[in-house]
């Protein structure tokens, strides 16, 4: 019963913190659009691109962390043999890291003048703010390995309510802050220099607080990462190949747009972003809790969670992607003000939906090998699936510039999730995949048909009304006659609900 409720609250805790950090970000981004002009918002866009593309360094070596440290809170790890482990890779993460740093320092008006295509920011402030942009994505790197230690020991409600409170210094503090300076580029990115180096500081403290305190034996150390090298590996090369399909894109638009239309490019992606915001504290809450009951041997136990999560899941990214696509005027008005951007995103915005649902649906699988320990398939999946999305993405981009790169998203993606998840659930746990994927196709048909009724309905309410406060109350409703529905149609949902009512009640 604790074990449950544990997992419960953790899941609530990271949706909580995932989705208010999202929403928050999506919310404040036209603000900077609005204010600071499209070019220098592309320069906050490309903030965001080094970040991912750092994230390459880290190979995987987090993702090891945080099962290994799963494994140790579990009781199949000794402290000794964890933290041999953990030091042997904290030392290669931050050697590598400060050698990639000083790299990119030592030329940095080179890449200034050769990678951006900017009009209006002059060379030395674009010097400037890629140093501050390297050094904060140093430092947010380097965070991520603590980052690891924290999700595996299972302390997410902590790492939640933290995460809350960066997103509000990051998106809502420093509004105000900007407001005094005219929305300043420069303030904007000398500001979030100091919100990464305090980030830093307090995960390094709480890292500290949950390993144990063994003496460090440097060859014990390797000798520990040589045992674990096998799951290390294959899932370092499988995190940089997805990083390498996700992020592909965006690196081509930053170098062949302007800088302008990579702007709005990112404002579209960002938008179908909520897709992913859905999903991903599902990852950050199943994969130890999964790891867990692997470990312990309890299978059904770890299958009935995975497919509850599932459908829960389903239903969260159809009903909001749905709702996007069916009433994109509406959350244009919303969002930005105007439909004056719609020429620029609305394409973009629909594919790049579609295509982060079936993503996400495909990623389901990657959770039982990961809790399995064996991501040998996972690795080959990734390779087979960067060697076609990444020439198709560059033929794309060449000649159909952003569309393109968002019609390619999609119906990869989409190819994928017919073929990928079948293959990996056949080989390990082959029953239960006929019922997974008909769970999807009628929840996902379920939500479909829900909203174009309930669009085709609100169209004729709105009759053209432009009024941004009669367009997002219109919104509001329309998510809560989703959740109504899918209260009042889905059995399980309703029993957790009544079992609660009556605790409370009690």
């Amino acid at each position: 019963m604790v074990f449950k409720l544990s997992l419960k609250l953790n899941i609530a805790s990271t949706y909580f913190s995932q989705i208010y950090n999202g929403f928050i970000g999506i919310i404040v981004m036209p603000i900077f659009l609005l204010n600071m002009g499209s070019e220098a918002y592309g320069l906050i866009a490309i903030f965001t691109l080094v970040q991912a593309w750092f994230a390459l360094l880290d190979a995987g070596i987090s993702q090891s962390v945080s099962r290994q440290t799963a494994r140790y809170y579990a009781g199949t790890l000794t402290s000794q043999d964890y933290c041999n482990l953990y030091n042997g890779l904290h030392v290669a993460f931050l050697f590598i890291c400060s050698f990639v740093l000083v790299l990119l320092l030592t030329n940095i008006d080179g890449l200034a003048r050769s990678w951006l295509n900017v009009k209006k920011i002059n060379n030395e402030d674009i010097s400037y703010i890629l140093g501050i942009i390297f050094v904060c994505v140093f430092m947010r790197c380097i965070g991520g390995l603590y980052r690891g230690v924290i999700n595996g020991a299972e302390k997410i409600v902590w790492l939640s309510f933290f995460n809350i409170a960066l997103a509000t210094l990051r998106f809502v503090l420093v509004i105000p802050y900007l407001y005094l300076y005219d929305f300043q580029i420069l303030k904007y990115f000398e500001y979030q220099f100091f919100i990464a180096l305090f980030e830093y500081i307090i995960l390094f403290w709480k890292k500290n607080n949950l390993i144990p305190k063994n003496k460090i034996n440097i060859k014990q150390s390797l000798i520990e990462v040589r045992k674990n090298k096998a799951f290390i590996i294959n899932i370092g090369i499988a995190s940089t190949i997805w990083l390498l399909i996700s992020q592909f894109d965006k690196l081509l638009l930053s170098k062949y747009v302007s800088l302008s239309d990579y702007g709005y490019y990112s404002m579209a992606v960002m938008l179908a972003s909520i897709i992913l915001l859905c999903s991903s504290p599902i990852g950050n809450a199943i994969l130890p809790r999964l790891t867990n009951l692997i470990s312990r041997e309890k299978k059904e136990e770890a299958i009935s969670i995975y497919m509850q999560l599932t459908k829960f899941v389903c239903i969260i990214i159809t009903m909001v992607g749905f709702i996007i696509i069916l009433n994109i005027n509406q959350v244009l008005l919303t969002w930005i003000g105007d439909l004056s951007s719609k020429k620029y995103i609305e394409d973009t915005i629909i594919f790049y939906i579609l295509g982060n649902i079936f993503l996400v649906l495909s990623n389901f699988p990657y959770y039982l090998q990961y809790a399995v320990g064996d991501l040998k398939y996972h690795m080959r999946g990734n390779l087979i699936l960067a060697s076609i999305m990444i020439p198709s993405m560059f033929l794309a981009v060449l000649n159909y510039g952003v569309n393109g790169a968002g019609l390619v998203w999609l119906i990869i993606n989409f190819l994928w999730f017919l073929v990928w998840p079948y293959f990996i659930h056949k080989i390990f746990f082959q029953k239960i995949y006929n019922t997974w994927m008909l769970s999807i196709v009628v929840t996902g048909f379920y939500i479909l048909f829900l909203n174009l009724g309930l669009s085709l309905i609100g169209r004729e309410i709105l009759n053209e009304n432009y009024s941004r406060m009669a367009n997002f109350i219109y919104l509001i409703i329309l998510g809560l006659i989703n959740l109504l529905v899918v209260v009042i149609f889905s059995k399980k949902i309703r029993e957790f609900i009544l079992i609660k009512f009556r605790v409370l009640k009690s």
